[in-house]
């Protein structure tokens, strides 16, 4: 069962989705999936556990947890409130709202509004990213969309077609002052943050796998007391041993990704960092590199490629970061 005891495994949306896919009940034992892949046809609308593959051919229902041993694809949206966490690759054709992504592979999607997101290798977006908190450990492409609002850090170049919300944005929610946007191109901020959430997904996964130890190892080693069983007992006896290997496993991969986690910034170290803008920046964007803030006041038409010897035009201003 999904509590808050157990580690996770590594254009408008269509709210109506497809079949039942699932009811609105908590997920039970059986959820705990080993499947190579599972598929849900319609939405999903429970939390779920899988080693493997998950496909969703509709939508993820609000407030959902789901943890993916595999790969992730949604046919549909995630709607608002979910929280995913992904060992491979996840690719989304609607959108993401207001939700919680961990995904160690690749990320895409059409759209991202108002998510936090950490992944681990690249993400794409199609149309936007919106009022994000975003660490990506490599490039980030958004190359015919917009960008605005919320922070993007990456250790890799960053590619949109415009940056920060236009005059008509502006006018649209009615207000003066534009949402800052902020991307930073930085191989140590985003290894601090992805320690931070490694140290936390760490310290859940081992109070589990010894709280289940606990519970459960005496009876699973006693097999004098197992032999007055009934056959409901030692089914359950054989699922909480599943579970307890499960668990074991994922605090494994964990430590694995977490003593990768250095390598595989310095893999990127010789790359120069840049974010690349096909249209325009508007006013309320800044661009930081290497401890320096570029901050744009006025707006500044494309195409533009910001690296750190770039000659920002008089609509424009390097400053130190932070001031």
């Amino acid at each position: 069962m999904l509590d808050e005891h157990e580690p996770p495994f590594s254009s408008e949306p269509n709210r109506n989705g497809g079949d039942d896919g699932g009811t609105d009940e908590t997920a039970s034992d059986e959820d705990a999936v080993a499947a190579a892949e599972t598929v849900v046809d319609g939405d999903l609308r429970k939390p779920i556990r899988t080693l493997g593959d998950l496909v969703v051919r509709g939508n993820i229902r609000e407030n959902l947890r789901a943890a993916v041993g595999g790969r992730l694809q949604v046919v549909g949206w995630i709607l608002s409130g979910s929280e995913l966490y992904v060992a491979g690759d996840v690719e989304v054709l609607g959108g993401i709202e207001t939700s919680n992504l961990h995904v160690d592979g690749s990320l895409s999607a059409a759209i991202l509004d108002g998510c936090t997101v950490r992944v681990g290798q690249a993400l794409n977006v199609q149309e936007r990213i919106q009022d994000c908190d975003i660490c990506v450990l490599g490039p980030v492409a958004v190359p015919d969309g917009q960008i605005v609002g919320g922070q993007i850090i990456a250790t890799d170049f960053v590619t949109c077609e415009t940056l920060g919300e236009s005059p008509r944005q502006l006018q649209r929610r009615d207000s003066q002052h534009p949402r800052t946007t902020v991307v930073q191109i930085s191989r140590s901020a985003a290894r601090e943050l992805f320690e931070i959430d490694l140290d936390m997904r760490i310290s859940d996964a081992e109070a589990a796998v010894a709280q289940m130890e606990h519970l459960w190892q005496p009876l699973l080693e006693d097999e004098g007391e197992q032999q007055g069983f009934s056959e409901e007992e030692r089914a359950e006896l054989e699922l909480r041993k599943k579970q307890i290997k499960q668990a074991r496993e994922r605090l494994a991969q964990l430590e694995q990704r977490y003593r990768t986690l250095e390598q595989h910034v310095r893999d990127r170290t010789s790359r120069s960092p840049r974010i690349s803008i096909g249209k325009a920046l508007y006013p309320g964007a800044e661009v930081r590199m290497w401890d320096r803030a570029l901050r744009f006041r006025k707006t500044v038409e494309g195409p533009v490629t910001v690296s750190p010897t770039y000659q920002p035009p008089a609509e424009a201003v390097w400053g130190e970061e932070g001031a």
